[in-house]
């Protein structure tokens, strides 16, 4: 996996380095973004959360910019029947994140993009039953990785994304993949 991410980056910084000298289309943006977060379990359990996030970005070209963020995705609670009874879990997902976002312009309001962002994440799970104790899952760390289309009315965009955001599960799965769909409101500066 390691060697697919630098991959990647290799990739995009031979692709990028053309349009590096571009000037146009660029400049600061910021905005907030509202979305359902998908969070599963290898029990059974899988609830949507609502959550908020915070943007920013400088818009480097007409293709290549920096974006970073700040999310919370808000609980989602859920109770699943195992072997030994039923098992609550609320589980809930933080990050934040600083990474490269690669657009492609099909006319002069309508983008689309694609996005990788490494992250620092905290995805914790709460599991109780009425046969054991509680226990907590946290994960930390890893990537996410995006696109979506974006629409512009004078200064401001409206962005549609999805995004998979990849946590490091290196001790148990009791914890699946973070998935999210969101809309962003952006105001260029």
């Amino acid at each position: 996996m390691r060697a697919s991410i630098g991959f990647f980056a290799a990739a995009t910084l031979l692709v990028s380095a053309p349009l590096l000298a571009e000037e146009s289309d660029s400049g600061w943006y910021g905005g907030v973004s509202l979305g359902a977060t998908k969070l599963e379990s290898g029990l059974g359990f899988k609830d949507d959360a609502i959550g908020l996030g915070l943007l920013g970005g400088y818009q480097q070209t007409k293709y290549i910019g920096w974006e970073g963020e700040i999310q919370a995705s808000g609980d989602a609670k859920d109770t699943v029947t195992s072997s030994n009874g039923p098992v609550s879990i609320k589980a809930k997902y933080d990050s934040w994140a600083i990474g490269i976002v690669a657009r492609y312009p099909f006319a002069k309001r309508f983008t689309v993009f694609g996005r990788f962002l490494p992250m620092y994440g905290r995805y914790t799970a709460d599991f109780s039953s009425s046969s054991q104790s509680r226990k907590q899952v946290e994960r930390e760390g890893g990537y996410t990785v995006g696109a979506g289309a974006s629409a512009q009315f004078g200064h401001v965009d409206l962005r549609l994304r999805y995004d998979l955001q990849r946590v490091n599960f290196e001790e148990a799965q009791e914890i699946e993949y973070p998935q999210r769909l969101g809309l962003d409101v952006l105001w260029r500066f």
